[in-house]
């Protein structure tokens, strides 16, 4: 396994698609699930970068941009440039129920997300 500086992290998520799950023979389907060693979560117009660093004070958390960040969406002109991102929870133990991770996603910490 190759170990990344945050910042080159953050640059690879930037540039790639990612998935915090693992899915037997990469089928992406609930009986397939296998296990998350991270939680994702997308924030689209409710909550502010700062907002979230507020948020998440104290609780260790990766913080990349979206590629709609700061951009006008055609459906959604009346927002303006708002901030658009994901926050990535590193767990210290996996997570191997899908319900179970569907229920962390669910929680009041993330209650703006999408």
């Amino acid at each position: 396994m190759d170990f990344f500086a945050t910042d080159q992290l953050v640059e690879l998520c930037k540039q790639n698609h990612y998935s915090p799950h693992q899915f037997e023979n990469g089928v992406r389907n609930s009986k397939s699930y296998l296990k998350s060693e991270c939680i994702i979560v997308d924030f689209d117009d409710g909550l502010t970068i700062e907002e979230a660093k507020n948020r998440f004070k104290g609780i260790y958390y990766f913080l990349i941009t979206s590629k709609s960040h700061q951009t006008v969406k055609p459906k959604k002109e009346y927002l303006g440039k708002v901030d658009r991102f994901h926050v990535i929870f590193p767990l210290e133990t996996p997570i191997t129920n899908s319900n179970e991770y569907v229920g962390w996603k669910k929680h009041l910490l993330f209650r703006e997300s999408d």
